[in-house]
């Protein structure tokens, strides 16, 4: 914080409180000044001069839009009068003169000249002359990586009929402003910034939201200083609140202590919010990670330490007391206080107005700690007797109160357990919170983690990478005037395209629902839930009552446990387990697949089957027993006698998932183990269809932890932390092919990007690359989501060298590389390529590792060049995914499982033996690698029984010679392939071979 405010300068911010509702009402002028951009008629008359567009659509929505009457919403806006400065403007006036900055500069009010220039300077995305690319215009609203993702439909009827009546509540003072804010986004999102293509990818939302920020931030200098700058001498700052919140998060023993901490990040953050936007309305939240929030704030100096009262009570302690308030007040429970300090700081001033962006990357770019406040941490332990220290938050002492002392944990993060348990009992249909139900059929889980690096483009380094015109038009092949501008507006995009990836793989967000999931479509099935009541006894007759909504284990006589949870409103336990699991347990007859019997079927009678097993074993009287935990012994808490067989929950089906982080770098969740890697499978074809155009410059990095269920989750969280050091530097890949397909041309598209056939993909390039023999086929759509227009935009890769590729009639340009400091080099149209070419790439990959142990997390390190140190094949480039999984599919349908292992024991035990260097690994003349052949060779490899693979040995499947594929084999076992499968397929999650599920079949 900076030093010492004399006693002259310092300024009370009770004055912002004093012109809240004219400050609010200005804000909301900011928001609202292009909301004419959702006007289907205005939009639908730049439509008309392009061919690709549907007429019929244009003259529906005309036709539409006579019915609705803009003017309707127009006019709400006319009644409400902004007093500030000793002017009066009503919103609507303000809306009309700021969004023209040309005129807006001569206007004799003050708030006009202001939100004319905000408009200007937020809007320098704005690269094309006004009639520029009219024949681009579209009805597609982009992603900010060119992937064409919607066409906004309605948004005239949103306004008029749902956002009209949202204002005129808020105006009434029956809405908040939140809500109001709320309602706002729902619609801005899919509204167009711009319809002309390649700037129709900025949002109205993204766009409107930087110009209320910088507008609201002027306005309260300008009231807080009585000082008026001139437009062009305005200037802003960036507000940090930041934290170790990862580090914050893990320091837990259970996922609902986990869930409750990330419950109360939030919180906190959002009392920020609240206080910044509206108690003191200095600025506006633009950014917000599982680190902090940024918000854009006045540009005054020692901001924090204005006074906040007469008290002379400054702005930082203010800001650090509503970050401690948490969700309730006065209930240390469920706030944050004390446990975590954030880092509260300014930044330097930027302008905008030479295009210059905020400093944002030196804000997310610190290096944070976790730290507690030390005089707190002092009064726990003085205040108290001395215990224990808490197992969980690792800062106060257990107990006092005899449940927590019991648990080893203190009484707040006891409660704050129950709290979470109680949320999750109240909502059983929706998800859980619980390892054991998301533990598979073998009793694991598996923790998915993965990671963007956007670092060089949250600086804006890779924007210029992005066209804005076609370069064969342009004659100077420079970035100045080909490439995009990066803007603010276009920067906030970035992080919600990737953030919004994320969130649609498994959201984290309350209001979101799992099942409409990409995680829940892969996992398919639901599980349901079981439930017991009777009469609880103490083992002496005595009546006793479980713990609120405390997890137990129900016993039988023979030693069979379930894991519940007591419901303590409805009086009964609740499974909080793997049914399938516990009965795979207890049953001697586990079902197998029949003769004939599709996979939905199978999986229906499996569940009956073990809901059945279950009921019939877990009735009468039970034993209850209280966990302690990781390797500790149960605590007797006393007997059940059942009333009758348990029974299904209704409406308790959930996805068997547990989101944990889903933010714009960083991704975290829990499922299933047998299931994590079609996660992932899934996870990289969203990725190829909306970043292909951009993957050589948007690496993503997946990584999976595999564990069994009773492994410590601290040691499975630092596992997944570790494995989000993940990386890979843009080096230099030589093209070995490209070729230009098209689906009217009968071309094969691969299946996984089917849904995009008659669009971005109706034609596309196949770039295969090679590096040190490394192997990426990169499959770049060639055109726009229309499945018309061609990409001249996105899909644009940097040369290592000077090509012959450049040259006339080619799409390319210059620009600085990122990579290489103070040096351009040229950027060339993907599909432009040719054979030879070297080029920039930054590959994706893939990890994953099985914790048999807690102590194996610590293998999980990558040297200088992102290699795993103690594993030599780790990680894999996720383009050798396919490979994996083709490997599985030859060993699974070709050879028994004794003849696995023994492939994989021999060659395993000689390279111990003889710990082969690289030039071992590869080629004719290494001796380790013909060592592998000969191997492969003697294998008993089969002819294939089902399928493709019928009546074929595993060369004719390839379509090669026998020669060639022993080749190719003796690569996957000496690179060590073949054993990462195996380990993978039937180690971890023991999945049955093709020959057996053949066997199964017929013996059934």
């Amino acid at each position: 914080m900076a030093g010492s405010v004399e006693k002259k300068s310092i300024i009370e911010l009770k004055k912002l409180a004093e012109h809240r509702e004219a400050i609010l009402l200005a804000e909301l002028a900011a928001w609202l000044h292009d909301w004419q951009k959702c006007i289907d008629m205005a939009i639908a008359s730049q439509w008309k001069k392009n061919k690709n567009v549907d007429k019929s659509k244009i003259k529906e929505w005309l036709e539409r839009s006579k019915i609705l009457n803009p003017g309707d919403f127009a006019n709400i806006l006319n009644d409400k009068i902004i007093n500030l400065f000793n002017e009066k403007i009503n919103i609507k006036t303000l809306i009309e003169l700021g969004r023209e900055p040309s005129k807006a500069s001569f206007s004799k009010w003050f708030l006009v000249k202001i939100l004319g220039k905000v408009h200007d300077i937020a809007h320098i995305e704005k690269e094309l002359e006004l009639h520029e690319s009219q024949e681009y215009s579209t009805d597609w609203l982009s992603s900010a990586f060119g992937w064409e993702l919607n066409q906004p439909e309605e948004l005239l009827s949103k306004l008029i009929y749902n956002l009209k009546i949202d204002l005129i509540k808020f105006f009434e003072n029956k809405k908040s402003r939140a809500d109001l804010i709320k309602s706002l986004k729902s619609i801005f999102n899919e509204a167009w910034g711009d319809t002309r293509r390649p700037i129709n990818e900025v949002t109205l939302w993204d766009w409107s939201s930087i110009v209320a920020a910088l507008f609201k931030s002027e306005i309260t200098r300008t009231i807080l200083l009585n000082e008026h700058r001139e437009p062009q001498n305005i200037k802003w700052r960036l507000l940090n609140i930041r934290f170790d919140g990862l580090s914050f998060l893990f320091k837990n023993a259970q996922i609902p202590d986990l869930l409750a901490r990330r419950d109360l990040l939030n919180s906190a953050l959002n009392n920020v919010q609240t206080l910044l936007e509206e108690t003191y309305p200095l600025g506006l939240e633009v950014y917000r990670d599982e680190n902090g929030s940024l918000f854009v704030i006045p540009d005054i100096e020692n901001l924090l330490e204005l006074a906040v009262d007469t008290n002379k009570n400054n702005l930082y302690q203010l800001i650090l007391n509503t970050f401690n308030q948490g969700t309730v007040k006065d209930n240390p429970c469920l706030s944050i206080e004390g446990e975590l300090v954030p880092l509260i700081e300014i930044s330097k001033t930027w302008n905008g107005i030479d295009k210059s962006l905020p400093p944002v990357d030196e804000s997310l770019k610190k290096t944070l700690e976790l730290e507690a406040d030390p005089n707190k941490v002092l009064n726990w332990w003085c205040s108290s007797k001395p215990e224990e220290l808490c197992t969980v938050c690792g800062l106060r002492p257990q107990g006092p109160d005899p449940k927590a002392k019991s648990r080893n944990v203190c009484n707040v993060c006891e409660e704050r357990r129950e709290d979470r348990s109680r949320k999750w009992i109240a909502n059983l249909g929706e998800s859980t919170i619980w390892l054991n139900e998301v533990a598979d059929v073998n009793g694991r889980y598996a923790l998915l983690v993965g990671a963007f690096d956007l670092e060089k483009w949250l600086v804006g380094d890779l924007v210029y990478s992005l066209a804005v015109r076609n370069p064969k038009n342009v004659p100077v092949k420079s970035y100045e005037k080909i490439a995009k501008n990066p803007s603010f507006a276009r920067i906030r995009r970035i992080w919600d395209t990737t953030r919004r990836f994320w969130q649609e793989v498994l959201p984290t967000n309350k209001t979101d629902n799992l099942n409409d999931s990409l995680a829940a479509r892969v996992l398919e099935e639901k599980e349901a839930r079981l439930a017991w009541c009777g009469n609880i006894t103490d083992g002496k007759g005595k009546f006793k009552t479980p713990g609120r909504f405390h997890a137990y284990e129900l016993v039988t006589e023979k030693g069979y446990k379930i894991n519940v949870v007591w419901d303590a409103h409805k009086k009964r336990f609740v499974s909080a387990d793997n049914l399938i699991y516990i009965a795979r347990i207890i049953g001697k007859n586990f079902p197998k697949k029949k003769e004939g019997e599709t996979n939905e079927e199978y999986k229906k009678r499996l569940k009956g089957w073990a809901l059945a097993e279950i009921k019939r074993i877990f009735q009468g009287k039970l034993k209850i027993e209280e966990p302690s935990g990781y390797g500790g012994i149960s605590k007797e808490f006393g007997t059940i006698e059942s009333e009758g067989m348990p029974e299904v929950i209704e409406k308790s089906e959930f996805v068997p998932a547990i989101p944990i982080l889903a933010e714009p770098k960083i991704f975290m969740a829990v499922f299933p183990a047998n299931k994590a890697l079609n996660i992932v499978r899934a996870i990289k074809t969203k990725y190829e269809r909306e970043m292909g155009k951009v993957r050589n410059r948007l690496p993503l990095h997946l990584g999976i932890v595999y564990t069994h269920r009773r492994t410590p989750l601290r040691a499975v969280l630092d596992a997944g932390q570790r494995m989000l050091q993940q990386f890979s530097q843009p080096m230099g890949w030589k093209v070995t092919a490209i070729e230009e397909k098209n689906i009217d041309n009968g071309d094969q598209l691969p299946q996984r990007f089917d849904t995009d056939r008659n669009g971005q993909f109706k034609k596309w390039y196949e770039i295969s690359l090679e590096r040190n023999g490394s192997l990426i086929t990169w499959f770049v759509p060639a055109l726009m989501g229309d499945g018309k227009t061609v990409d001249n935009w996105y899909p644009y890769v940097f040369l290592e060298s000077l090509s012959e590729s450049i040259e006339d009639g080619k799409r390319y340009y210059e620009a600085p590389n990122p990579w290489r400091e103070n040096e351009k080099n040229w950027l060339i149209l993907a599909g432009d390529l040719k054979k030879g070419d070297n080029i920039y790439f930054t590959p994706s990959t893939f990890d994953f590792e099985w914790l048999d142990t807690a102590v194996r997390r610590f293998e999980i390190t990558y040297d200088e060049i992102g290699l795993r140190k103690e594993r030599i094949t780790r990680p894999y480039l996720l383009d050798e995914l396919h490979k994996l999984d083709e490997i599985w599919d030859t060993l699974s349908s070709h050879l028994t499982k004794n003849q696995i292992y023994a492939i994989r024991d021999i060659i395993e035990d000689r390279r111990k033996t003889w710990q082969p260097d690289e030039n071992n690994l590869k080629g004719s003349d290494g001796l380790f690698w013909k060592f592998c052949r000969d191997v492969i060779i003697n294998a008993l490899w089969q002819k294939g029984k089902k399928g493709h693979r019928k009546n074929k040995t595993p060369w004719e499947v390839d379509g090669i010679n026998k020669t060639e594929w022993l080749n190719i084999w003796a690569t996957f076992a000496a690179r060590g392939w073949l054993t990462d499968v195996v380990e993978l397929h039937l180690h971890i999650m023991k999945e049955k071979l093709k020959t057996e599920h053949q066997e199964q079949e017929v013996t059934s």
